[in-house]
């Protein structure tokens, strides 16, 4: 059953539940035909039968997480997820212990994927630790900005993510912002922006340039330029906006 999202390939959150043969303790059937318990329903506990079965979705193994769940709908771990033929499989025996089964579905972005690989599939289903505005390392930089420039969310940020400083030019003294950018974060947009007075931002090429990309492997190291000279300006200020193609920004 899906309980979020429209079909399996564009993700979501879906339940299964696997039983066999379902009775009441001490419930006796009157004859082989089993067309009638008479009074002879019994009592609690109720007994099921756990039946074993192999799942193949029409996914990737790495957008599938899959976790068994107690009566009360609680997690009892993470099952293993192979890969049969380029799809994400999972199976159960007749000694898993329960019916319930969560299937948690990435959707296919690379920021999706960024999350199944960092988080539990319990982290998964609350926003606060693995959203987009999730703080996992309590250190105030939201995962949207970590996924962005490449950092793991769970590791707090210890060095300035970005570097301000005013360099030589041509054309005079210039404000310049240096950061790191992940290269595999291709559905967010990350745009440097400047201002005079903290209140009215300016973004695009009119107003930025990029001076200097180096290359590091997975991220690459940004130095963005004011493109107004700072002795045309009373004070001026740069930060950096993440926005995700889909979404909002941070």
């Amino acid at each position: 059953t899906l309980l979020e999202g429209d079909s399996f390939p564009n993700g979501g959150r879906a339940l299964v539940i696997a039983a066999g043969q379902v009775d009441n303790t001490g419930m006796q059937w009157k004859d082989a035909s089993k067309t009638s318990v008479g009074s002879q329903w019994g009592g609690a506990p109720v007994l099921a039968e756990v039946v074993p079965f192999n799942l193949t979705l029409p996914v990737e193994p790495g957008r599938l997480r899959v976790s068994a769940l107690n009566a009360l709908g609680q997690g009892l771990g993470e099952l293993a997820v192979a890969a049969t033929n380029g799809r994400a499989s999972v199976s159960v025996a007749t000694n898993a212990g329960t019916l319930w089964y969560e299937l948690l579905i990435a959707k296919d972005t690379p920021f999706d994927r960024w999350r199944f690989a960092n988080f539990t599939a319990q982290e998964l289903v609350n926003p606060s630790l693995s959203g987009a505005l999730g703080l996992p390392a309590h250190d105030g930089v939201p995962n949207l900005l970590k996924y962005a420039m490449g950092l793991s969310p769970k590791v707090q940020a210890s060095a300035p993510l970005i570097a301000g400083e005013i360099r030589a030019l041509a054309g005079g003294q210039h404000l310049v912002m240096t950061f790191t950018r992940a290269k595999s974060a291709t559905d967010v947009l990350v745009t440097p922006e400047v201002s005079g007075d903290l209140r009215d931002w300016q973004s695009g090429p009119e107003y930025t340039e990029e001076i200097e990309v180096r290359d590091q492997g997975a991220t690459e190291l940004v130095a963005v330029r004011d493109r107004l000279p700072l002795d045309q300006a009373q004070q001026r200020f740069m930060r950096l906006k993440v926005k995700r193609l889909d979404d909002g920004g941070v």
